[in-house]
């Protein structure tokens, strides 16, 4: 419900008997919550959950390999696993932390719970190469419960916009490697973190005092926790998730309209200026939209009107160059111009469907309107037409 407020489109992912859902249902995420038996799926459990037709939720790498397959840049979730406290002995590490490290997506959520190690876990992500940024005005890392941790990232966005353009801009490079954006607690339940993480400092101590190890750490955590503070810690964690899942909606609005506009634009890691794909090829023309109309009757009926079919297309001889090249298999990159407008827009939407096109070249002017042609067709051949080529000033 959160995400279907932000204009965009909610996609839980799991598995169901062994199928990859993306989006489910409500009725589907009954099913997932009602199964008994569900598994946790991490990169490790793909395929024998897949095989065996097992029903399972996806674990923060699970879902950032199905959201990466499936061309989904950002999602949201509670929190990130880490580098579990005795970790430099045990090498209990998250494959969470090694997937951020391969796997382009951009995860939204309240950093990491003090159960872990933190600072190791930063270290570790620092090592994977990934980008760590908190969403707020400081570099104060949050630790799911409470604001900060006493650890700092390693930079910071202020806005939904400034971490689409991170985004966009890491994708672009082609870095491979995914992102976190940690939100800090709201200020509301700021007080309700701070009480549950002083009943999580003292189920630490418990670990401690009855000689606790491995794996069965969390669990034992988690259980005290929620004893101890009568269970707020699990309304606490519901307001994390919803207010992560907000923040997320907003980022990805923004990356899509930040990818609209920009198209396939790449950058020069050398120097750091947009680029075109050196292995493709270059085309410099026009772009227009035609208007194709095609008389049903003869002219000779008398009629103002005749009954017929009109249709619009993308067109202009440099894009249409650059599609059959496109459709060809050959990368290729358009040098041209349209209006700034719903024609233009439409333009360029048809050229990003065919792939390999490149469309970041091509201009958006102010002022005058995107270039049309109407054609007057003949059994299929051009008979007469007229056509604004006004536009076409801007393409130099």
């Amino acid at each position: 419900a959160v995400v279907s407020t932000q204009s965009t489109g909610p996609a839980t992912i799991a598995l169901l008997d062994g199928d990859v859902r993306v989006g489910l249902t409500d009725s589907e995420l009954d099913i997932l919550s009602q199964t008994k038996n569900a598994v946790k799926v991490s990169r490790r459990d793909l395929a024998a959950a897949i095989s065996k037709r097992r029903t399972g939720g996806t674990t923060v790498s699970g879902t950032m390999i199905l959201a990466h397959r499936n061309d989904i840049s950002v999602f949201s979730t509670g929190g990130i696993g880490g580098v579990h406290r005795g970790g430099e002995q045990s090498m209990d590490v998250s494959a969470d932390l090694t997937e951020l490290g391969r796997t382009p997506v951009c995860v939204v959520c309240a950093g990491v719970k003090s159960i872990l190690d933190i600072g190791r876990t930063l270290e570790f992500l620092e090592t994977q190469g990934v980008t760590v940024a908190t969403f707020g005005k400081t570099r104060d890392f949050p630790a799911f419960f409470t604001p900060t941790s006493g650890f700092y990232a390693h930079t910071n966005v202020e806005s939904a916009r400034e971490a689409a353009e991170m985004i966009f801009v890491n994708k672009q490079l082609q870095l491979g490697s995914g992102m976190v954006v940690a939100v800090p607690i709201p200020e509301e339940f700021a007080g309700d973190g701070e009480t549950i993480e002083r009943a999580i400092q003292q189920a630490l101590l418990e670990v401690e005092s009855h000689n606790i190890q491995g794996n069965a750490i969390t669990p034992f955590v988690l259980e005290r926790v929620s004893t101890l503070t009568g269970g707020a810690s699990l309304q606490t964690n519901l307001a994390l998730v919803r207010n992560n899942v907000l923040v997320g909606s907003h980022i990805a609005r923004e990356l899509h309209e930040l990818e609209k506009r920009e198209g396939t634009r790449r950058y020069n890691t050398e120097k750091g200026e947009e680029m075109m794909d050196r292995d493709g090829v270059l085309v410099v023309g026009a772009c227009n939209v035609d208007i194709l109309c095609s008389a049903e009757e003869a002219e000779s009926s008398g009629k103002d009107l005749l009954k017929g079919n009109v249709r619009h297309v993308a067109g202009g001889v440099g894009r249409n160059v650059a599609e059959c090249l496109a459709r060809a298999g050959t990368p290729c990159t358009l040098v041209s111009a349209v209006g700034r407008d719903l024609l233009g827009q439409f333009v360029l939407e048809e050229c990003r469907s065919l792939g390999r096109l490149n469309v970041g070249h091509v201009r958006e002017y102010e002022g005058d309107s995107t270039t049309v042609a109407m054609l007057n067709l003949n059994q299929g051949n051009v008979k007469d037409g007229v056509a604004d080529f006004t536009g076409h000033v801007h393409i130099s």
